[in-house]
């Protein structure tokens, strides 16, 4: 009876050391699936930040500091990048999240400004709106602003997500950026709507029977919503019917929105005369900047006996510096 106690307990002993390494092994497997998504993740939104950073308006401070976030944060997605190239999944999580911490400030910036635009064109247009009293062009209005303060709520959310959540506030702002965009498409189609002569609407157009009999099926417009739109601005613009241009300073500062290209960004859409700032930014991408963050000073554990102490690196004083004054850039 003893010798099967000890049987079974031996038995099951090996099975635990059997469980073990599979155990570790499938935790490694997970760890490394969830910071592919995560790099992945961060890339998308990367993309995303570029068409509108490449799309604001050309110079402006705005436009540089938001560019120079995305700068800071795809090259500490590259780190991330080789070091998950390497198997160090640590450096690479440790790299990444400092990559959306750069991120979500260039998202912050970019929806304020966005929020500023939407109101600029709606506020802009509600007086011509209100005198046609066209119904559907009240419509779209109100659909615009209760988009609009959709997205200074999402704004709100952002701001408050503590430093240590990148991400939710990053998923916050990029809603944001999304609901701004559709209220800017609503603004728009009010403007269209309440601009267009009655006579040119197609809910007053007069359509006979004969006319429904007649029109052959291939003769349907397959115009992509984007193209009936865009369309119906040229008309309206080159015919001097509506202006080209929506330009007002109630936000603080002057803010001027040329209506065709407005209509572009608001589908995620790239300017003609732009470039994508990413493409640019890999270009430039210092390589070998990876190796200098991760180098060895001077004098470390392994040559401390042939260094002397005098050639260590140089220690930037502290004691020097005021309380919450910042130390002056090394390298301007």
């Amino acid at each position: 009876m003893r010798q099967k106690v000890q049987l079974f307990l031996f038995t099951g002993l090996l099975a635990c050391l059997a469980l073990f390494p599979h155990r570790e092994a499938a935790a490694q497997t997970i760890d490394s699936t969830e910071l592919d998504s995560m790099l992945a993740q961060n890339r998308s939104d990367v993309e995303f930040l570029d068409i509108v950073a490449s799309n604001l308006p050309k110079e402006s401070d705005l436009q540089k500091r938001i560019v120079a976030s995305l700068e800071e944060s795809v090259r500490l997605d590259f780190f991330a990048r080789m070091w998950r190239l390497q198997g160090r999944s640590g450096d690479s999580f440790r790299q990444l999240r400092a990559s959306r911490v750069a991120l979500r400030e260039g998202y912050r910036r970019a929806l304020g400004y966005y929020v500023d635009t939407g109101w600029v064109l709606l506020e802009s247009s509600a007086p011509g709106i209100v005198r046609s009293e066209d119904p559907v062009a009240g419509h779209y209005m109100k659909l615009g602003f209760r988009d609009l303060e959709a997205a200074r709520i999402l704004y709100r959310q952002g701001v408050r997500h503590a430093r240590e959540t990148p991400t939710l506030a990053i998923r916050a702002y990029s809603d944001g950026l999304r609901r701004i965009r559709r209220a800017r498409r609503y603004g728009l189609l009010a403007l269209v709507e309440s601009r267009t002569p009655m006579t040119e609407k197609d809910r007053f157009r007069t359509v006979s029977l004969d006319d429904l009999r007649e029109n052959p099926d291939d003769e349907k417009d397959t115009r992509s919503h984007f193209q009936i739109v865009q369309d119906r601005l040229i008309n309206l613009i080159s015919r001097r019917i509506l202006d080209a241009s929506v330009q007002s300073a109630s936000r603080g500062y002057p803010i001027q929105l040329d209506l065709l290209e407005l209509h572009e960004d608001n589908y995620g859409r790239l300017l003609g005369d732009r470039e994508a700032q990413l493409d640019r930014i890999y270009d430039e991408l210092d390589v070998s900047s990876f190796h200098k963050e991760e180098s060895l000073p001077k004098r470390n554990t392994l040559n401390r006996f042939e260094i002397p102490a005098s050639d260590s690196d140089p220690i930037e004083p502290l004691r020097d510096a005021k309380p919450g004054e910042e130390k002056p850039d090394q390298n301007p």
